[in-house]
Parts: C-alpha cells; structure tokens; sequence
C-alpha cells in the first residue's frame, strides 16, 4: 500500500456541504496502479500522527502542490524577502513528520515537484524563492503537461540515472521554486538546463527520490515517467520481500 500526500482545498464552492476537502491529482493513483501497487490518500493529520501512519504503509509519495512556508528553512533575514506562495503550514508540518518517519522506518519515498523540495527540507536543504527572474526556461510551462517542456541532464553512477537509462530527458515543468542547499545525506542526481536541481538521492539505507517535474501526469505516454513509478514500486515489493523473509526466520 502506497500512500499519497494531499492537500486542502479550503476555497469555498457552490452548492458544496463542505467548504473543506482533501485532494490530490488522480494521476498520482493512476501511475501507481499501473506500476502495480494499490494506493491510498493521506489527509492532513497532526505531525503526532505520523510514525503510526507509516508503520501501516509500504511506501509513501511526498506529491505536489503548495510552496513550502519559509519559516522551515530560511533565516530570519531572508524571511523578510520570501516570495512562496500558497503556502499551507499544516501540510508542511505533517509532511516534514511523514518523511522523517518513512526514513526511520526505510520506508520508500518518492518525491514528487514540491515533495522533493520538502524532502530535502526535512534534511537541513534551503529552497531558491523564485527562479523565474533569473531564467529564460519557463519552469512554469503554459503548453499540454503532458509534454516536456525542457531537457533535464542525470548524472552518471546515480540511481536516476540507472532507472531511465540516458543522459538527457525532456521534463515538463511547474515550479517557481528549487531546491537551493542540499540537505545532509542527499546528493544531486539531476540539472535542468539552465543548471538547477532537478532531483535528489537519499545516500542512507533507504530509498528516497526526489525530483523537481512531474512524472505522474507523463506517464500515459512518456516511458521514463513510466519507469520512475515502476523503480519505485519494485523498491517497495522488494522491501515487502525481504521483510516477509526476516519475519520467517525469525
């Protein structure tokens, strides 16, 4: 069972009996099946909340979706000058909370545009504001997201790299914030174009993924974005694997 990072939508609809609801991209929950695991959605809970969560998973996607509230990695002179938006702090508190317990538990951890970010948030990494201002890349593409709207260049000797097998891949792209440090234990495994991060390796003894696109909404038609999600799962099959084993010898 993987389970999927949500968000919430707070804004108020017509007719609606609730103003407030839970919600994550379908596409999340398509690519994972199609990969061969079954899903489920994680609201927001208190961060207390988190290690029990875990422990009932297989495996967890840090997925998309609002900035990341400033107050988690800058210093109190940048703080003045931060550009996020849509930020939402209970999100990020439990999210923080989720991943730090997925690491402790070397439960699997895919990151998924602002999930990366987080994840290397949670690792001591600081983000870039807005990177709009210095790039001619639209990071925010306006055409199909089904499409990649720029090339990415993986490292040689990285997990990534293993996984899609080739230098160069096309992206699609939706951001305005990049993962600017690195935090403690990860190292980079991806550049876009113009030379920011787009994905992070956990170096510890679990698997952890990061990467600044979005794969999940490519994966109908683009065989990399397919082979990120399939990696992944079999990260969390063979965990569940040698899990069983241990539990029999024991």
């Amino acid at each position: 069972m993987i389970g999927i990072s949500c968000s919430l939508l707070t804004k108020k609809m017509p007719k609606m009996i609730t103003a407030e609801r839970y919600h994550v991209s379908a596409a999340y929950v398509q690519a994972v099946s199609n990969a061969g695991e079954i899903s489920c959605l994680l609201p927001i809970l208190t961060p207390d909340k988190a290690e029990e969560v875990v422990s009932q998973l297989d495996g967890i996607i840090l997925s998309g979706g609002n900035d990341i509230h400033p107050d988690f990695y800058l210093n109190s002179t940048m703080k003045e000058n931060a550009q996020a938006r849509d930020t939402l702090r209970e999100r990020d508190l439990y999210e923080m909370a989720l991943c730090r317990a997925a690491l402790k538990q070397k439960k699997p951890i895919l990151g998924v545009c602002r999930g990366a970010q987080l994840l290397n948030v949670v690792l001591g990494g600081t983000l870039i504001q807005d990177i709009q201002q210095t790039t001619k890349i639209a990071h925010i593409q306006s055409e199909d997201p089904e499409v990649a709207s720029h090339l990415v260049e993986i490292e040689e000797d990285s997990c990534l790299m293993k996984i899609v097998g080739q230098k160069k891949i096309g992206v699609n792209s939706y951001h305005h914030q990049v993962i600017d440090e690195v935090g403690v234990g990860l190292q980079v495994t991806a550049y876009s174009e113009d030379g920011f991060i787009e994905a992070i390796e956990y170096t510890g003894e679990s698997f952890a993924l990061g990467i600044q696109w979005h794969p999940e909404i490519m994966a109908n038609k683009d065989l990399v974005a397919t082979k990120i999600f399939k990696y992944f799962i079999n990260e969390v099959h063979s965990l569940k694997k040698n899990s069983l084993l241990n539990s029999k010898m024991v």
